[in-house]
């Protein structure tokens, strides 16, 4: 038996925290007696589970933080209206204007559930959405024709909103407000891969399967990310990290 694998890097900040901080809780409350291979890798990991929360707290101290979060609601109330009526005319007695509805609802769904994503990624796929309805004429004169122009307008505004916002967030950062998150959780997976082979060694050269036991434990929580994972892939094709 072997520790189930994960792409942590595809966890959101809390998510990744989450499940480290879940992993080193299994490890400790483990018969101490079997640690010593493994504890000082996972003193290692569980010292840099503060910095990412500190690097993360930054973020959310910031003044800008509560603005990015307000029109990031405005822009995903947004295209989910925008969905819904599209899918809703799909339906509609006459010809023209179904058809005109399932243009415009294949554009927006080839995206997946954007509003789940990350910030930047939905800004990014949002932008791809606007640049769809510029370059593509079928879907610009559906759009024309249900009338959904300003609508479309009005999501192009709150995204680059979004957009400015957050990079001017990102310029205000310091060195001083601590180590770039990225590059943290950078280091902690590093060290995770290598405690968990650690534990895969361990389970190997112990006769009595007392790690078993524990990667076990460990293989429980990991399933849990991997369906937050999956249910993410399934909302929205390909979710990033972090929103």
């Amino acid at each position: 038996m072997k520790v189930i694998r994960i792409p942590l890097r595809l966890l959101r900040n809390n998510e990744f925290n989450i499940y480290l901080g879940k992993a080193n809780d299994t490890i400790v409350k483990f018969d101490p007696a079997l640690l010593p291979i493994i504890d000082s890798l996972r003193l290692e990991m569980a010292a840099w589970m503060p910095k990412i929360d500190v690097a993360m707290a930054n973020d959310a101290q910031s003044p800008l933080t509560e603005k990015i979060q307000n029109e990031d609601l405005i822009r995903d109330k947004y295209i989910r209206g925008l969905r819904n009526v599209a899918l809703g005319y799909c339906d509609y007695f006459e010809e023209p204007t179904s058809s005109a509805a399932a243009i415009v609802h294949r554009a927006i769904e080839k995206f997946g559930a954007i509003e789940r994503a990350s910030y930047v990624e939905e800004t990014g796929l949002l932008e791809a959405l606007i640049k769809d309805t510029v370059t593509d004429n079928d879907l610009k004169q559906a759009i024309l024709f249900l009338k959904l122009d300003k609508w479309f307008l009005a999501l192009e505004t709150s995204n680059k909103k979004v957009f400015a916002l957050h990079a001017q967030r990102t310029t205000e950062k310091t060195p001083a407000s601590e180590e770039n998150v990225l590059k943290l959780r950078t280091h902690a997976i590093t060290v995770y891969t290598r405690l968990m082979k650690k534990i895969d060694s361990a389970a190997e050269l112990n006769d009595k399967g007392d790690y078993n036991k524990l990667i076990d434990q460990l293989n429980n929580i990991a399933a849990e990310a991997n369906a937050i994972l999956a249910m993410r892939k399934a909302g929205s094709d390909d979710k990033g990290a972090t929103k």
